[in-house]
């Protein structure tokens, strides 16, 4: 069994990147996606 996920680090919007709070390297900072499980 092989297991992925597909990782969108400003989510689904394409103007998301443009919010005042957006991780600016979201896509590939694998602890923002750590947090954000928590």
């Amino acid at each position: 069994m092989r297991i992925g996920i597909f990782l969108s680090g400003s989510g689904g919007n394409m103007a998301s990147w443009r919010h005042p709070n957006a991780v600016p390297d979201g896509a590939v900072n694998l602890e923002y996606y750590r947090d954000m499980t928590r």
